[in-house]
């Protein structure tokens, strides 16, 4: 050991330095015991420290990420544990695909009259197309300018008057109304209008709802300035019998004493209407009445009451008379009664 005052190597057994005489004690075990102790403290510390960096650390390097610690959130005043372990990878693997068959992805459709994909009928556009040769019915709610030009239709059957009935066919998503007519009034255009003069001969041919093809011949007798029409005689005693009255477009329409006009069938066959479409009363597209569905006006019987409907379901049969309102696909998407009686 060495001397405590003048730090010189003495024999570990002497109490005093033989060389300065300073007073010595021999080293105690418990402090190499204390020594050896801190020692493999200091020793096991530094082998934790190591471990833990090599955890954290090493996975970055290797491409792995470490599972993320666990997350307490509190919700609805209720604490719960959150696994924030990282979700499986989605599934790369691709189903095996019999001959003949195909993977389907499901997809939204817009809604339309018809789904897509149902095959709808040849002569879906047939009554469409008819009318719109007519520029002057005017295919909206405002009706039209003649007041007359409607659609026709009834089951009802008799074989002198109806020989022909309608079938109300429920296609699921839209009706068909077999052997249905469309009438308009006969519109004699701007050019032949303006040469007409009294002893003039009107000749018209007509199409009746019976598919009967008619000639018929007016005379004209006079032009009445106050009122704007001409008064025609459709005999040969020249009694006047209707009258002819012009437009403001120039075109003009006739009608008869009953005041019935002369009308012409411009389209008979099928009519098609959605099965949601909106059918309003007598009173018109602007009736302070809610309006009913196609449905319910061929399937539920039809008082004369308040908010009635002339036509519709009564009793056995059922019947169209009304102004219809079409889609550019060729379905009727509302329609409204005309009066009659």
């Amino acid at each position: 050991m060495f001397c405590s005052n003048c730090g010189k190597q003495i024999p570990d057994h002497v109490s005093f330095c033989p060389f300065c005489g300073a007073e010595n004690k021999p080293p105690s075990r418990r402090n190499n015991s204390t020594q050896i102790l801190l020692l493999i403290v200091g020793i096991a510390l530094f082998l934790i420290i190591l471990i833990t960096a090599a955890v954290l650390i090493l996975p970055k390097f290797a491409g792995t990420a470490a599972t993320p610690p666990t997350v307490i959130r509190e919700t609805d005043s209720l604490i719960q544990e959150e696994d924030t372990a990282a979700l499986p990878e989605p599934s790369t693997e691709i189903p095996e695909v019999s001959a003949g068959e195909a993977i389907m992805e499901e997809t939204v459709q817009p809604s339309e009259t018809v789904p897509i994909g149902e095959i709808l009928p040849s002569d879906l556009m047939n009554a469409y197309n008819a009318v719109m040769q007519y520029p002057q019915f005017a295919v909206k709610r405002a009706g039209d300018n003649y007041m007359a030009w409607h659609i026709s239709a009834s089951n009802y059957y008799d074989p002198q008057w109806a020989p022909n009935p309608s079938g109300i066919i429920d296609h699921g998503n839209y009706y068909e109304i077999t052997n249905s007519f469309i009438t308009v009034p006969v519109i004699f255009p701007a050019s032949f209008v303006s040469q007409l003069v009294p002893g003039y001969l009107v000749t018209a041919t007509t199409v009746d709802t019976n598919n009967t093809v008619s000639t018929d011949t007016f005379r004209v007798l006079a032009f009445n300035e106050e009122y704007n029409y001409y008064s025609l005689s459709s005999t040969d005693d020249e009694y006047e019998d209707s009258w002819l009255h012009p437009q403001p477009d120039g075109t003009a329409y006739i009608n008869f004493e009953d005041g019935i006009l002369y009308t012409n069938t411009i389209y008979y066959g099928s009519l098609y209407f959605s099965k949601d479409c909106k059918v309003y009363n007598t009173e018109g597209f602007d009736s302070p009445h809610p309006p009913i569905t196609v449905q319910e006006y061929v399937t539920k019987e039809q008082d004369f009451g308040i908010n009635s409907y002339e036509y519709g379901k009564h009793r056995d049969t059922i019947s169209f008379f009304g102004y219809p309102i079409f889609d550019s696909s060729g379905f009727i998407v509302e329609y409204a009664e005309q009066f009659t009686s």
